[in-house]
This record gives C-alpha cells, sequence and structure tokens, in this order.
C-alpha cells in the first residue's frame, strides 16, 4: 500500500526567508506584509485538491496578518508553530528560546483558538548543540518537531540528526521527532522535497524520489513557503548573491511544481503521522 505523505508549510514572511533581512529585524518595519499573498493562493489550492496540510506559522504572522491565519484554521489545516519572531534556535541560549516559544503559543492561541499540535523551527536551525529542544518543547504540550534536517548545506543541517522517526523522552513526557525527507544515493542525504531544491529540480526527478522512497513505504514530507508563491514580492538592497538564487530563484515554476504534486499524490497533516 503506498504510504499518505505529509504536506507542510512554513508559514512566514518573506523577509522572514531571507537571512540577510532576518537578522536586520529593525527593518521589518518598512516592509510590506504579504504573507496572505501566497497564503491565499496556497489555501485556494489545497482547497481545490482536498487536501489538509500543517502551517508552521511564525507568531509575528499571526500577530500582525491574524486574518490570514484564521482562514487557515477555519479551512481545518493543521497548526503549528514556526517560532516567535523567525529567530534561530541555535543562535538563541535555552532560555531565549523558551521565551520565544511562549509568545509565539499564545500568539497563536490568541489568532486561531489553538494550541500548536507541532513545532518545525526555522530554517531547520537544530543541532547536536540544542539538546534542550524537545524538553522545552514537550513542557509546553507539543506533541511532534520536524526540525532535524540530516543534511550538510551552508546554513543548516544536522547531519548526525537521524533520517527515522524516532521518539525523544523528556521528564514531561515523549515527542516525536520527524526528520525532514531526504534521498539517500551514493552515501549521501539529498535534500530534494521542499523549498529551493524542490524549485530547482524537475519536477519529473521530484516525482520520481518520492514514488521509489513511497515504494520503499516511506512516507515523504513536502515543504514549501507562502513567498515562493508570491513571485512579485520585494527585492531588498542587501540581498546577497546566494539569496538571489536560493530564495528568488526559480519562482515562476513554484505554483506549478506544487499543483503536479497535489495532483500526482496523496498527503495529509504531519500529525497524522502519530
Amino acid at each position: 500500500m503506498t504510504p499518505v505523505n505529509y504536506f507542510t508549510v512554513d508559514f512566514e514572511e518573506w523577509f522572514h526567508g531571507l537571512t540577510s533581512a532576518s537578522r536586520r529585524p529593525e527593518s521589518w518595519s518598512r516592509y510590506e506584509r504579504r504573507a496572505a499573498v501566497g497564503g491565499e493562493w496556497l489555501l485556494s489550492a489545497l482547497e481545490r485538491a482536498g487536501v489538509k496540510a500543517t502551517f508552521f506559522i511564525v507568531g509575528l504572522v499571526a500577530r500582525e496578518t491574524p486574518g490570514i491565519v484564521r482562514a487557515i484554521a477555519d479551512a481545518g489545516h493543521e497548526i503549528g508553530l514556526h517560532g516567535h519572531t523567525h529567530k534561530l534556535v541555535r543562535e538563541m541560549a535555552r532560555e531565549g528560546f523558551a521565551a520565544d516559544l511562549d509568545e509565539g503559543i499564545a500568539a497563536l492561541k490568541e489568532a486561531t483558538g489553538t494550541a500548536p499540535a507541532g513545532f518545525r523551527a526555522p530554517c531547520f536551525s537544530v543541532d547536536a548543540t540544542t539538546p534542550w529542544l524537545w524538553e522545552e518543547l514537550a513542557a509546553r504540550g507539543v506533541k511532534y518537531d520536524s526540525s532535524v534536517f540530516p543534511i550538510r548545506a551552508m546554513l543548516y543541517g544536522y547531519p548526525g540528526g537521524g533520517r527515522e522517526p524516532f521518539v525523544k523522552q523528556t521528564p514531561h513526557g515523549p515527542i516525536h521527532e520527524f526528520p525532514m525527507t531526504v534521498y539517500r544515493a551514493g552515501g549521501v542525504n539529498l535534500p530534494f522535497s521542499g523549498g529551493f531544491y524542490l524549485r530547482a529540480l524537475p519536477y519529473a526527478l521530484t516525482r520520481t524520489l518520492i514514488q521509489r522512497l513511497n515504494a520503499q513505504g516511506t512516507p515523504v514530507i513536502i515543504y514549501c513557503h507562502p513567498w515562493e508563491f508570491d513571485p512579485g514580492h520585494p527585492v531588498p538592497e542587501y540581498v546577497t548573491v546566494r539569496e538571489r538564487l536560493s530564495h528568488y530563484g526559480f519562482l515562476q515554476d513554484a505554483r506549478d511544481k506544487y499543483l503536479r504534486l497535489l495532483d500526482d499524490f496523496a498527503f495529509a497533516p504531519l500529525g497524522r503521522a502519530l
């Protein structure tokens, strides 16, 4: 039996997705809030496909544009947290992470009436230096995490984090970890299932890799961001050469590729894996 795959959304503003801009919060007040642009398109696409997804939402987005966040909840999608300020977890002390977590949970409860079921670290920013992540999440009733990305990339990655789901025992009870999907080839973990990787790769290759993993009984976790469906979002003056490729590259193809995914495969919210 072909497994159901999981559709997830890192619901953030376009400037949160830029490493250069995310480190300049003093500049955020100048930027147009556009999460609803890509968000509304994505909600429509998911509704047409009959798919419920998991939206990992930044707390500040819930505070600043609560209408689109309420629309996500009202459509029956699963609510998760993507941090409150989109700060990288590995750059915060444990106390700072705990405070950010509390603010984000409060923001989501206020906007949706729902506590987050799961968590995903901004930019997958967990590694061996953040072993306290799971304990802090479990202490707040979060049931699962999906922050481990078992690759070695320029800005993120936890190569030793494991490819298979696992349960982390904490003093506050167990919490499930669902690492991001990779394709193992030649002894190397290859990313393909979302973001720049999915936009840049030929769709036929993405489809083949999902089919191969599904044939092995492995469900695939797909991830995307609302700004990927908003190719007209601004380009700040300080954007780096890398960001022009990793963030702005292949945006024109994103809508078509994700629509084809929704047509070709069955999806569910990540919490269904519990």
